[in-house]
């Protein structure tokens, strides 16, 4: 079966629990445009490739960032940026890093966003693929890792392909 390639502006909107005058909107503003509109109806269309885009300003939005920020951030794709962005919001409301994780995750929740810890991640991707068979290495030191005083800090080992 194909995949479809292109979905409707009230197929996306319904999928992302969003009004279509909020797709509209972001298109207005720049952050995120239709893939392709029909020149004959208007009609907007989305792909599968905005997905990602649309889910980050999600998460954003429910974050406390502005339209603006979040179309900078995005449009560089810097972490580091949106992180900053995140924390420069938050300073001095909270007492310690536990509660701007709390407060996060309180607000990615209420915005309908599913937050996961990482042991969830793992149990989650070992539910669909399986639990890895352990990396075997060799004897042969392949790498050192060392401080600028050239302290050992630790040692790379050849990975055993034949194990």
């Amino acid at each position: 079966m194909a995949e479809r390639e292109l979905f409707q502006i009230g197929e996306v909107a319904k999928m992302y629990h969003l009004s279509v005058g909020t797709l509209r909107h972001y298109e207005q503003v720049g952050l995120l445009k239709p893939e392709y509109t029909d020149p004959a109806t208007g009609y907007r269309y989305y792909s599968v490739r905005q997905f990602e885009q649309l889910t980050n300003i999600r998460y954003l939005r429910a974050l406390g960032l502005p339209l603006d920020e979040i179309a900078a951030t995005l449009h560089d794709r810097d972490v580091i940026a949106v992180t900053e962005a995140v924390v420069a919001r938050a300073q001095g409301n909270y007492a310690s890093v536990d509660d701007i994780a709390a407060d996060v995750k309180e607000k990615l929740e209420k915005a309908g966003l599913h937050v996961f810890t990482i042991e969830q991640l793992q149990k989650r991707a070992e539910k669909l693929v399986g639990v890895p068979d352990p990396i075997r290495y060799k004897d042969r030191i392949v790498g050192v890792v060392m401080y600028r005083d050239n302290t050992i800090i630790d040692v790379i080992r050849q990975i055993d392909e034949d194990a």
